[in-house]
Order: C-alpha cells, then sequence, then structure tokens
C-alpha cells in the first residue's frame, strides 16, 4: 500500500495550550491567555511570511509570536526567559489517542508521516521527547522548501518527499484552513475537529470531518486505500 497519511504536529499530534502551566511563573494568571494568544501569532506570522515570500525558520517565528503575545498582556520577560520558554515549548505531551493511532494505522499498512511548518531540530527534539517519533515513518519539515502552509508548495513538497502521487497522501490536522490547503493542492485532506465546529463557507470541503483518533483510525481502515 502507497498510502501516506500525514499528520500536523502542533494542534494535532501535540497540543501547544499544554505549556500554559509553564507559563505561570512569568504569566500567572494570565497563562491562558498569553498561551492561546502565541499559538495564534504563531500561526499568523508564518502565513504573512508565508504569502510575503519573506521566510524565516519557525523556531524565530515562534520566539517573535512569544514576544508578541507577551506584549499583548503588558508583561515583561528577560530574553533568557523566552528562550527558555521556547525550549519548554519543545517538550510539549503528544495528544491523547495519537500513539495508539499510528500504531494502528501502520499495522494497518499505512505509511504515516509528521508533517509541519517547524525545523527539523525542533521536530526531532519535540517527537522523540513525547515518545512520537518511534511511531512515524518520517518526519517532514518544510524549512527545506522554504514555504509555509497553507502554501499549495508545502503540500507539493509532501508529496514529492513521500515519492507518491498527491492523491495518495492524506492530510490530517485540526486546523480547517490547514486542510482546505491540502485539498486546494490535490491532496486528501481529514479535519479532526471534537469541538463540532461548522464548516467554513469555503467552496470545497474537508474529504471527512471526524472527532477523534480512534474514529479516524476505523475511517481510514475502511474508506482509505
Amino acid at each position: 500500500m502507497d498510502t501516506v497519511i500525514a499528520f500536523d504536529v502542533y494542534s494535532t499530534l501535540v497540543d501547544p495550550l499544554a505549556i500554559t502551566a509553564a507559563l505561570e511563573p512569568w504569566c500567572g494568571a494570565q497563562s491562558p491567555q498569553v498561551a492561546a494568544t502565541w499559538r495564534q501569532q504563531q500561526l499568523e506570522y508564518s502565513w504573512r511570511r508565508s504569502a510575503m515570500g519573506r521566510y524565516v525558520d519557525f523556531a524565530i517565528v515562534t520566539a517573535h509570536a512569544l514576544q508578541a503575545a507577551l506584549a499583548a498582556a503588558r508583561l515583561y520577560v528577560s530574553s533568557a526567559d523566552q528562550q527558555q520558554i521556547c525550549q519548554i515549548y519543545t517538550q510539549l505531551p503528544a495528544a491523547p489517542h495519537a500513539i495508539t493511532a499510528l500504531q494502528a494505522l501502520r499495522n494497518a499498512g499505512f505509511r504515516c508521516v509528521a508533517f509541519s511548518n517547524a525545523t527539523p531540530v525542533m521536530l526531532s527534539t519535540l517527537l522523540n521527547a513525547n515518545g512520537i517519533a518511534q511511531h512515524l515513518d518520517a518526519t517532514i519539515s518544510l524549512h527545506e522548501v522554504r514555504r509555509y502552509k497553507p502554501h499549495p508548495d508545502a503540500y507539493h513538497f509532501l508529496a514529492q518527499h513521500c515519492q507518491t502521487r498527491r492523491d495518495n497522501c492524506w492530510l490530517v490536522s485540526r486546523h480547517s484552513w490547514d486542510v482546505l490547503g491540502a485539498i486546494h493542492a490535490g491532496l486528501h485532506g481529514i479535519w479532526v475537529r471534537p469541538d463540532g465546529t461548522p464548516n467554513e463557507p469555503w467552496e470545497f470541503a474537508p474529504d471527512v470531518s471526524l472527532p477523534d483518533f480512534p474514529t479516524l483510525v476505523d475511517y481510514a481502515r475502511i474508506n482509505i486505500r
């Protein structure tokens, strides 16, 4: 079987908001706000840079986004402490059922890969720390192509890296914009959305929307060839 199931990393295989508790020594009661703003700014900065063609690696994007989140909360955190926080960000835990889903999908004959904006070093540190790496067939960083999702080049690179056709690639993400980006580029897309968020008013939709990883495994076994 040549089918590739590619997983977005941040928000799908791991939860960026799990950083909230670690932020408390610096941010106190504002930790949830800072964590959420940090993640949103991280995404927005990557979109802006991809659209403008002004690439910097994702570690820099992440650091800049943290600065913006702290500024928005009117908090002062030293540069050294900000570096420490960014290091903690590479220790995020695996999302619930992520590892068991990867095991089940690989046992069913699928190639499972991580697919992320993050640099190879960020991904290696993160996915080895939380035990996900050993359950993947490959880890694919967009640092090589210098484009961020949802630019079409990002998804084309995924298929090229896996040496397969685009329609043999299924992108799994908790971000609707990521799934739609994959479909626009000629791949398939599965939106995992446990909160039941409605589809966006777009001219196309995810191949399927599922509530969790166990349901994803069941769906893949029956419907993906």
